[in-house]
């Protein structure tokens, strides 16, 4: 016998490009429901008739931020756990914020995916200041190959 409560159904809400069929492949062990994204201008709270329809049974939401936001804010939610497709808070705090009252929800954001891609970006970025490269650059563009030039930069 299984230590814990299968899950039912995750429903899929984000702008991530084929993001439904990568959870369905990933797990057999759960139904997931995709839903579009186009807006319903006849809900106060913005989320598409799709989401409307199902809203009252979703309990585990794998969505973007402010689709989350929209979903919580509907009077018939039923939602549990919140799963966001961003790493950032910000958005989902700002969608949050915009409830009359706290959600009684568990919200857990996407970690461990960028971690070497930021720290990349953050070694380039120090050699790019420390070598000088917008000067460089500045220099290439004006045509200017002066070794001395080149040199000076480096260290002024």
């Amino acid at each position: 016998m299984s230590a814990y409560k299968k899950v039912a159904k995750v429903f899929v809400a984000s702008r991530v490009q084929n993001l439904a069929n990568i959870l369905r492949t990933s797990t057999s062990d759960i139904v997931v429901e995709e839903c579009s994204l186009s807006q319903n201008p006849e809900n106060p709270t913005g989320i598409s008739k799709e989401l409307e329809k199902h809203v009252s049974e979703i309990e585990f939401l794998f969505a973007d931020p402010d689709i989350i936001g929209q979903v919580l804010a509907h009077p018939r939610n039923k939602v549990k756990w919140a799963q966001s497709t961003f790493a950032g808070l910000d958005a989902l705090f700002k969608a949050i914020d915009k409830l009359h009252q706290l959600p009684d929800v568990l919200i857990s954001r996407q970690t461990g995916g960028f971690g070497q891609k930021m720290g990349e970006y953050v070694i380039g970025q120090i050699i790019a200041r420390e070598r000088k490269f917008d000067i460089m650059r500045d220099l290439q563009k004006q045509k200017s190959f002066d070794g001395y030039k080149f040199y000076m930069c480096m260290f002024y």
